[in-house]
This record gives structure tokens, C-alpha cells and sequence, in this order.
């Protein structure tokens, strides 16, 4: 059965119109809860796939004959994707999967079996169905007892990583902004949004022109004073003298913040922190209870400053022909007995101090 053709009454020419039936008005009204197109002679835009891999295939019916920009399509997948996918529909050509707008899905964007929405947008299929991982943002932690990485994921160990290859996660961790800087003394950089920095932060100039002397690019600086939301000094040292600029310059300038991450080769990679054998400390942000620190910024181990009240044995107990006192502690060296030792050894302890925990791995998404 065929979709229905409607035709205009013409008298004139002997044309009956179309008959609009009670039949059809009914099935119009109740086609979405029938599964049947709006005549009830095709199915709503769904199929199974029967692609392999990372390419999804499926054939409508009736037959779709081209791709329709904003028509939504809904099909059941054999697969689950391992990287970037394809959708082809009725032969009609490959055509890429995306999600937010122009990014390749990753490595479990979709499972086996799932129901998967996409709609064309004249030149790739848009992912509308929820993804399992539409929670996390790229440079969002996971805490897990998996052994290795979920999907979309990698292990917080140190990691040198592609800065085009992992842009999201690259883009997120590491915020750049355009900016001004004046020639000074000292210089002051203003960027166009609210910068958020910190005094003591580590921070790197780019320019696609030159940098005023005294200020150079690839090269770690630290926030010296925050002057407003948008301007601030930086130094060559945390807690250094704010730099002088000088002479000319020219292009646009960008500043990156490093927030424990490492900048790689300084042009196409960075390097991700290393939590291993590390716990999870809040930044201070100005309480007050761990001031100084930069953000993601390591501690080593520390004990509070404390005092041990006690006593002092004499190795020289005496009572042996001279005239010591038997257990009389002398610190300053006289004949009544003298400190071999200033410490005690106990039969326990470690090489850190710490508290109860239970280890588990970190992996950050991206």
C-alpha cells in the first residue's frame, strides 16, 4: 500500500479530489501509538542495524530517498562503537555520527542493543540520544576500583598526551585567554573575561606577533598581585618581584593557566599529573586552612610541630667504685652521668605518617 496522493477536485478537466475518510483522520490521530506512518501504509523512521563495527547501517521502509536535513531517525544497534562511527541509511552513503555538534564519538558512546537517535544537519548525523558519560565533562575525575581505564577515559599517571588528539580535555584543563599587556613598570596584563587566577599560580605566554621585552613565550610565569577580576602582574619566581616590560610589540597575546599539568614539548602535547600514591586534598581557595598552595599543586608528607615529655636514661649508671648515683640523669656531661643517645627506637612504625585508607585508581575523563 502506497502513501496517500492527495489531488484538488477540477471540474473542468474531470479530476475528482480526494475523499478525505473518516478511516484516515483516525489513523492521522493515532499514528504515533500505531507505529504506522500518517496513511498507515509505512513504518515510523526505525530499523535495526546490520552494519558491523563502527558502521551502523540500516534500511527504512518505505525506502528514505535522500537524507533530510532535521528528520530525526532511530535505529537499534548490533554494535557497540570502538571509535568514531558512520550511519548509512538505504544505501545512501556514509555518513559520520557526531555528538556536541562536530565531535567524534568515543570508545562506548553507544552499546549493544541500544535504541539510537541521530539527526542529519546537511552534513553529519547529531547524536540525540543520551550518552553514558553526558554527566562527565573532559577534565572531570573518576574514582574507581576498575583495574583499567573506562571508556572515555584515562589513568591520572603522568601521561604525555596529543594536544589535538585529546583537544576537549586539553581545552578544559588548560583555560587561555586573549590579552593586553602594557609596557610598564610594572607590566599589567588585562584579559576580556574574569580571569579567576590566584596569586602564586603558574601561567604561559603565546603571541602570534612579538612579546614587550622582558616577557617571553613557552616560558613558566607566576601570578605576582591580582589587581582586579580581569588584571594582574606576573613574576619569573611564586611570591617574585612583578616584571618590568619594555620596547614594542605586536599580534595577539594568549595566557594559559597550568594547574598541575605540564606543558609537554610546549606546542603539541601536555602532560597529565601523576596521582599515584597520592591522596585527594580540597583547594584551599582562601579558607585559610592550607593557604599558599597552588591549585593541583602536590604536598609531601608532614607531621605538626609537637613536643614529647619524658626522660633521658643515662647510659653511666655508676655505684661501681665511684661516686655516681645509680639512674641520676645528668645532661651537661658530669661525672654523675652523661646522654649516649637522644632517641628512642621503638619496634614499630613506618616511613610516612598517615591516616586510615583504602587505594583505588584515578582516571580523568576526556
Amino acid at each position: 500500500m502506497s502513501k496517500t496522493v492527495f489531488v484538488d477536485k477540477d471540474p473542468a478537466s474531470g479530476v475528482v479530489g480526494t475523499i478525505i475518510k473518516a478511516d484516515f483522520m483516525n489513523a492521522i490521530n493515532n499514528h504515533h501509538h500505531s507505529g504506522l506512518a500518517v496513511d498507515g501504509a509505512g513504518a515510523l523512521p526505525y530499523a535495526a542495524d546490520s552494519g558491523a563495527g563502527n558502521s551502523y547501517a540500516i534500511a527504512l521502509s518505505p525506502v528514505l530517498p535522500q537524507y533530510i536535513i532535521g528528520m530525526p531517525i532511530y535505529f537499534k544497534a548490533a554494535n557497540a562503537n570502538s571509535d568514531a562511527c558512520t550511519l548509512n541509511i538505504n544505501n545512501l552513503g556514509t555518513i559520520s555520527i557526531k555528538k556536541h555538534g562536530t565531535v567524534d564519538l568515543l570508545e562506548g558512546d553507544i552499546s549493544v542493543g541500544q535504541i539510537v537517535g541521530v539527526v542529519y544537519d546537511g552534513t553529519n548525523f547529531q547524536i540525540i540520544t543520551p550518552l553514558f558519560d553526558e554527566a562527565l565533562r573532559p577534565g572531570d575525575i573518576i574514582l574507581s576500583t576498575l583495574a583499567s581505564a573506562p571508556a572515555g577515559a584515562v589513568k591520572i599517571e603522568g601521561a604525555t598526551l596529543s594536544r589535538s588528539a585529546y583537544a576537549a580535555l586539553f581545552a578544559n584543563v588548560v583555560p587561555r585567554q586573549n590579552v593586553s599587556i602594557s609596557i610598564a613598570s610594572p607590566g599589567i596584563i588585562t584579559t576580556l573575561a574574569a580571569h579567576g587566577f590566584e596569586a602564586g599560580e603558574r601561567v604561559r605566554l603565546e603571541t602570534t606577533g612579538m612579546l614587550p621585552t622582558g616577557l617571553s613565550v613557552n616560558t613558566d610565569y607566576y601570578i605576582a598581585s591580582v589587581l582586579s577580576t580581569t588584571t594582574f602582574t606576573i613574576a619569573t619566581a611564586p611570591g617574585g618581584t612583578a616584571i618590568t616590560t619594555s620596547g614594542t610589540q605586536s599580534g595577539t597575546h594568549t595566557i594559559s593557566i597550568w594547574r598541575g599539568y605540564g606543558p609537554g614539548d610546549g606546542v603539541s602535547t601536555f602532560t597529565l599529573p601523576d596521582f599515584r600514591g597520592y591522596g585527594l586534598r580540597f583547594w584551599d581557595a582562601g579558607a585559610g586552612v592550607d593557604s599558599g598552595r597552588t591549585f593541583g599543586s602536590k604536598q609531601t608528607d608532614s607531621v605538626v610541630s609537637h613536643m614529647h615529655h619524658g626522660y633521658v636514661i643515662s647510659a653511666t649508671l655508676g655505684g661501681m667504685g665511684g661516686g655516681n648515683n645509680p639512674g641520676h640523669v645528668a645532661s651537661d656531661g658530669s661525672a654523675d652521668g652523661h646522654i649516649e643517645s637522644e632517641g628512642i627506637t621503638l619496634p614499630y612504625g613506618g616511613t610516612e605518617t598517615r591516616m586510615k585508607n583504602v587505594s583505588i585508581q584515578a582516571f580523568i575523563k576526556y
